[in-house]
């Protein structure tokens, strides 16, 4: 089913090695990545051993620094493991490309080597769409999707569309298609407790916490550099730092899960204080506010 991770604005933080080697073990019949250098659109694709592939991805992450990241890795059912149904996949050469997470049987032919994926490619780029799309574009994908398949589509100027966004996850800047699973695989269970919200967390939990996650948590919650990693422990005042349940309920935006931390409104946390009578929650952001999503509005007619 294949594993697509999506990021508007890539940071260090987002690419952790052991998140995308769990989604490459996983969907490992090819893998490959598009972003923007110099304003030109590129692929780097048709990596077939986890080696390869991560050498060449994070020498081109410290090469090119910020813009878009379109990360595929392919599980196939249709197809040759072969570079021509490796993604993502040029829709219109140098300004338009695309990745894809499902099944299109009704795309796939008897004696035709090409997955269904590089078909809908050729599709799109026949009816010569670009971004952004029209109101009754995306109805057709969505409807051509269904609840199986998600698709995203990146194009030279940093503009970019989801297709059933709403079937994968965000998770701190990368949209994931698999709902944020390889995310969850990919980190220390202490890590991701502290990541996700699941408080409290006490100190003596975060034994397998090295300095690297520390420094990395600090950046995802923009808290001063040394703050948390020199000490390998919380601050003494603070437990944990989640989202308040009461406030996500009076404050949710229309068509927005019931927490978006890249909202642009500001989402305040609990921050749990200990007092001689026990664990106190504190409403405020603490000076830990996780980082926004770039939002690119990709609208209709």
């Amino acid at each position: 089913m294949c594993l697509i991770i999506f990021s508007p604005e890539m940071s260090d933080s987002q690419f952790r090695p052991s998140i995308l080697e769990s989604g490459f073990n996983n969907n490992d019949n090819g893998a490959g990545f598009a972003y923007i250098e110099n304003g030109k659109l590129k692929i780097s694709k048709a990596y077939f051993k986890w080696s390869n592939f991560k050498r060449a991805f994070y020498s081109t992450v410290k090469r090119v620094k910020t813009g878009p990241m379109l990360v595929h890795f392919r599980w196939a059912t249709h197809g040759s493991h072969n570079r021509t149904n490796t993604q993502p996949l040029w829709v219109q050469k140098d300004k338009l490309v695309m990745a894809h997470n499902g099944v299109f049987s009704s795309l796939s032919f008897d004696g035709i080597d090409l997955s269904d994926s590089v078909i809908l490619s050729k599709i799109v780029k026949g009816l010569k769409w670009t971004l952004p799309f029209s109101r009754n574009q995306n109805l057709m994908l969505t409807g051509l999707c269904a609840d199986r398949s998600k698709l995203v589509f990146l194009d030279q100027t940093g503009k970019y569309a989801i297709i059933n966004e709403e079937a994968g996850a965000w998770r701190y800047g990368s949209w994931y298609s698999d709902g944020g699973d390889v995310f969850r695989r990919g980190v220390p269970a202490e890590f991701r407790k502290l990541m996700e919200g699941d408080a409290p967390v006490d100190d003596d939990d975060l034994e397998d916490m090295t300095a690297e996650d520390w420094a990395e948590l600090e950046k995802a919650y923009q808290a001063p550099e040394g703050t948390w990693s020199k000490s390998l422990r919380l601050p003494p005042d603070v437990v944990s730092v989640r989202p308040d349940p009461m406030h996500q309920e009076m404050h949710q935006e229309p068509d927005e899960s019931p927490w978006n931390p890249w909202s642009e409104k500001r989402t305040p946390f609990v921050r749990y204080e200990r007092t001689e009578a026990g664990m106190r929650p504190v409403l405020g952001d603490g000076g830990h506010m996780l980082p926004k999503r770039p939002l690119i509005k990709v609208s209709g007619d």
